[in-house]
């Protein structure tokens, strides 16, 4: 039981230092060619499966990225509790893929404590991905909307010169300006820089 016990514990500690479960995982994956614009998976579609890449290239239209050798995709879908595609995933060059069947991760992750963890790691890594990724999108847009706000306020204050400048994103003077308090417009400046 105690040798048991230390072999499980170091098993663990190779899986959370490492990436090397999909090492022992590819010979229960199954290779397929992918072909330029073939649509690898679709968005809400059912999900059984899911893909190493090998070669080539594809990419994902709803967050514009794309993954090359080693990436993974595929796998939150796994997760979902309706068991839905995510994202979808467009082939952009042609290359090839492993595969595997989501009913032989889970005997695969109820034997191997290792590939459970790597596994745990892959999904929730991509979770965190996503989340930065959504809050860089809306501090551009918080941005974007403090911008127009300020330049809709220029404009209505009498100082349209600076509004469109801001619109047009040229007049960095206006844009500094110091953001007036209690402004049912939100970032309304105090003073402008402009003459």
């Amino acid at each position: 039981m105690v040798f048991e016990m230390c072999r499980l514990i170091k098993a663990v500690k190779t899986a959370v230092e490492g990436n090397h479960a999909l090492e022992w995982l590819t010979p229960f994956m199954t290779k397929r060619g992918i072909k330029a614009g073939e649509v690898l998976v679709e968005k809400a579609e059912d999900a059984s499966r899911l893909y190493f890449i090998i070669d080539g290239c594809v990419h994902l239209p709803e967050i514009n990225i794309d993954l090359g050798p080693g990436a993974v995709v595929g796998e939150l879908g796994m997760l979902a509790p309706d068991r839905k595609r995510t994202r979808t995933v467009v082939c952009k060059m042609d290359g090839s893929v492993l595969k595997i069947a989501y009913n032989r991760i889970e005997q695969l992750y109820c034997q191997n404590p290792a590939f459970g963890l790597y596994f745990l790691k892959l999904s929730t890594q991509r979770l965190f991905d996503n989340i930065e990724r959504l809050e860089r999108v809306l501090a551009e847009r918080d941005a974007e909307i403090k911008q127009l706000r300020t330049a809709r306020a220029m404009i209505k204050i009498g100082r349209p010169e600076c509004g469109k400048r801001l619109l047009v994103r040229e007049a960095a003077g206006c844009a500094q300006a110091e953001p007036a308090i209690g402004s049912e417009l939100g970032a309304l400046p105090r003073r402008s820089r402009c003459t």
